[in-house]
């Protein structure tokens, strides 16, 4: 079994961190790139401007496809872009 001292530990976790950055880092710039590829089509789509509102709620507060459907069990309720 191989001992690792605290000195290799910590440079392999400052390895892991960097990979982690520079990962969450792609991983944002798709979600900008997503939002706004969903954007141009809801306008090619002409949606009236109450779904438009909604929809582009939901892209800012990260909403993912319905899946935080909170408290009720995802029955529609108040809608939280309106109230």
């Amino acid at each position: 079994m191989a001992v690792r001292t605290l000195d290799e530990e910590e440079d392999r976790a400052e390895k892991l961190e960097a990979q982690v950055f520079a990962v969450d880092g792609e991983i944002d710039d798709m979600e900008r790139e997503i939002e706004a590829l969903c954007t141009k089509l809801l306008l090619k789509q002409q949606p009236v401007a109450a779904d438009l509102r909604r929809i582009t709620a939901a892209l800012k507060n990260g909403d993912r496809s319905g899946t935080d459907r909170g408290p009720g069990g995802g029955h529609r309720g108040a809608d939280p872009v309106y109230s």
